[in-house]
């Protein structure tokens, strides 16, 4: 197999790391926030420990980390007793820096080719089972997780429909309640439409532009409006006024 060059292993990784775990995190801890060093500029604290992926706050406080790790293969080595996911000799620095802030740290491990529908996480404190000095670019040590050790995920399948019709009908019972919820729910609905749950996504133009606009709307008659009306151009009907189907479909 062609070895990856940066653009195209970083994109390799970003599909786990901007996606798929972000969702299963917060799936997790709801309501949660969720940092990585990408957004701090931070990749090693005061102690030089590495910065997992992902350091997940509730109210303000630290609750978990989370590392993630988009696999595209599974060893299984003549030294080893099963198959493992492997992971670098970062994971001392993952175990140390849990035990400082006294919180979990896990990490994510995911391969399509074998398991599309599930993620794989272990927490880092366990010692992985497999291990083999080696010299090469990344390190002196070789570290693996087996299979056996982690706890599998399922995922839940990407859809085909963005917006449904059962969709419009939840919205519409929220249509005399208040409009911080009609606000929450619609863009829950959007939420919907991302690559991460969508087989047919909308393009992230769209998306961005839509998450700004729904707050936007002055009623909850008008967010259910702009809801519909993005319904009705994915099913294909006509909205009359060129100009505002125009709108709708901006992308």
């Amino acid at each position: 197999m062609p070895k990856m060059n940066f653009t195209q292993s970083k994109k390799f990784g970003d599909r786990l790391e901007k996606s798929i775990a972000l969702n299963f995190i917060e799936n997790q801890y709801p309501g949660c926030t969720i940092k990585s060093p990408d957004d701090t500029g931070e990749f090693r604290d005061e102690d030089n420990l590495a910065v997992p992926d992902h350091l997940v706050y509730q109210k303000g406080k630290l609750v978990a980390m989370y590392e993630s790790k988009n696999k595209k293969s599974i060893y299984n080595t003549f030294d080893s007793v099963e198959a493992f996911f492997s992971i670098d000799e970062k994971v001392k620095d993952y175990q140390a820096i849990a035990k400082k802030h006294g919180v979990g740290c896990y990490a994510i491990f995911y391969n399509q080719e074998r398991f599309p529908d599930v993620l794989f996480t272990v927490d880092v404190a366990q010692a992985p089972g497999f291990y083999r000095a080696v010299d090469n670019a990344w390190g002196n040590h070789w570290y693996g997780y087996y299979l056996s050790q982690c706890e599998k995920h399922q995922l839940k399948p990407k859809h085909n429909v963005n917006i449904s019709e059962n969709d419009l009908k939840t919205l519409g019972d929220k249509i005399k309640g208040p409009y911080d919820a009609m606000i929450t729910h619609a863009l829950e609905i959007l939420e919907n439409c991302t690559p991460a749950k969508s087989n047919r996504p909308m393009s992230a133009e769209k998306l961005r532009h839509w998450k700004i606009q729904i707050p936007r709307c002055k009623s909850n008659i008008k967010i259910y409006e702009a809801i519909f009306n993005l319904f009705s151009v994915g099913e294909g009907m006509g909205l009359g006024d060129r100009n505002y189907k125009n709108k709708i479909n901006w992308s």
